[in-house]
């Protein structure tokens, strides 16, 4: 699998940015001081951009800095025989190309109504609110 990049633009800038993918993978197990040892791996699941890919190993990088000058990433580096599924998300039919066309901002706007609504906290009405 080679490791390819998407071209997305925002604010009239383009930015080459590595592939998404979620990936379900097999994953190692430490145990500790434990009375019945484990038996078998443990499956788990990632999404996040390949930033480094070999024949042997996946690296995911699966939350990052978007502004220039920040640093620090944190991801996870999976065994390719490890891996049982891998999609690839693909970003540019998600948002029509354009982060900032009106498809995307309307989206974003949704998700950010609904989060809000989420988090506010639940309004009550009582029989004195009906009679004002």
């Amino acid at each position: 699998m080679a490791l390819t990049t998407a071209t997305i633009t925002a604010n009239g800038a383009s930015t080459q940015i590595p592939k998404l993918v979620y990936i379900k993978y097999k994953d190692h197990v430490f145990f500790r001081n434990v009375q019945t040892l484990p038996t078998e791996s443990v499956m788990r699941e990632a999404v996040g951009w390949v930033k480094k890919e070999d024949n042997e190993i996946m690296l995911i990088e699966c939350d990052r800095p978007i502004l220039q000058g920040y640093s620090g990433c944190n991801g996870v580096v999976v065994l390719k025989n490890c891996i049982i599924a891998m999609v690839e998300v693909p970003l540019n039919s998600l948002f029509g190309e354009h982060l900032n066309c009106p498809t995307a901002k309307n989206k974003m706007s949704a998700a950010l109504l609904a989060k809000e609504a989420k988090n506010s906290p639940p309004q009550f009405s009582t029989s004195e609110d009906k009679k004002h």
